[in-house]
């Protein structure tokens, strides 16, 4: 059972809720609002999210009280004077926070309390914003929100949209072929009320049945640059100002049905075809270094009258010839070499 019923108990509600008692089946829980007055620390500056909370007694009196995260796995923690959701285990006299009182558009700092607590300014009290809180309020507001979309939203910038997409919703991603709503992920950190891939500092998106504007700045390989931003089937997209990739043991591996491009301010290519150009230039360097081992043996070969001698014999230059013909041998054993290896990267 939880920690707020044990067997009985739930027998009792069970039986309270079907006579019509409302009163026994919420006796054992209260749900209450507090303003939070501090953030609880060890002795390392360590928080396991538990906050000291402020209320108000049936006599009108304030008194403190320590409260805990509802759901250990998944809470936001408060700030100082910031109001919560609170829930209070009357079997154990506990309490728990929920959330956190909101603040129309507001995300970053949400003081709403009636009673703040102050701190000492340089010239008088000003309002505690806690041990390490810094507001930035100028910086971070809500999302604009769709009808039916899921988000999760922190202080500072960083968030989720769950959202579907069609085509009478006017945003920076166009709706694709399909009639139908279709899904759509974006986690981005950014400070503006909408995701923008040019202007958010760092994007994930997960798209499907949306045409997107890429706005990376190499520009794409002639055979997809002008279909680029109209691209309909699922992909995920990432930008942000670097990208590092690594692993700690194994392999990185990229698995493509087609081919792989990569586009810098220099370059704009296709894997295939800059593999199948080396391919082809090996078989075109190998036929030269051919020829000039045929041209290196005739002339080893070849006998020249020897003046005032009357007679024949070879060149002089035999010896050169013999290192020319030293260094072919070489060059085309290299040559095949480097031929083999790109013949086992190549499917079969």
């Amino acid at each position: 059972m939880s920690k707020f019923f044990d067997q009985n108990e739930t027998v009792q509600l069970q039986k309270a809720n079907k006579g019509g008692n409302r009163s026994l089946a919420i006796q054992n829980s209260t749900t209450l609002m507090a303003d939070v007055t501090s953030i609880m620390f060890d002795s390392n500056n360590r928080s396991v999210g538990e906050i000291t909370i402020q209320l108000l007694n049936e006599r009108g009196e304030r008194h403190n009280e320590v409260a805990r995260p509802f759901n250990p796995h998944h809470f936001i923690c408060p700030v100082v004077n910031e109001r919560v959701y609170v829930i209070k285990d009357n079997l154990t006299a506990m309490y728990y926070y929920t959330g956190i009182l909101p603040s129309r558009g507001e995300l970053n700092y949400l003081p709403n309390t009636r009673r703040p607590v102050t701190m000492k300014g340089d010239d008088h009290s000003i309002i505690s914003t806690g041990k390490y809180f810094k507001p930035q309020t100028d910086y971070t507001r809500t999302l604009d929100i769709y009808e039916g979309d899921l988000t999760i939203q922190s202080r500072y910038g960083s968030t989720i949209r769950l959202t579907g997409t069609n085509k009478e919703i006017n945003t920076p991603w166009k709706k694709g072929q399909s009639a139908d709503p279709t899904p759509m992920i974006m986690l981005r950190n950014g400070y503006l009320p909408m995701e923008n891939l040019a202007w958010d500092p760092c994007s994930l998106w997960m798209t499907y049945d949306q045409e997107v504007k890429l706005p990376f700045k190499a520009n794409f390989p002639s055979a997809i640059e002008g279909t680029k931003d109209t691209y309909t089937k699922s992909q995920v997209i990432f930008y942000c100002d670097r990208f590092a990739v690594g692993t700690r043991t194994d392999d990185i591996i990229l698995n493509s049905k087609k081919t792989i491009y990569l586009c810098t301010q220099n370059w704009a290519h296709d894997v295939d075809v800059v593999l199948d150009t080396l391919k082809d230039l090996i078989v075109e360097v190998k036929g030269l270094n051919k020829e000039v081992t045929n041209m290196v043996m005739t002339n080893m070969k070849q006998t020249f009258m020897v003046p005032g001698m009357g007679m024949t014999g070879p060149s002089s230059q035999v010896p050169a010839f013999s290192v020319n013909r030293q260094k072919t041998t070489s060059i085309s054993a290299n040559l095949d070499s480097i031929e083999r290896t790109l013949l086992e990267l190549q499917q079969k």
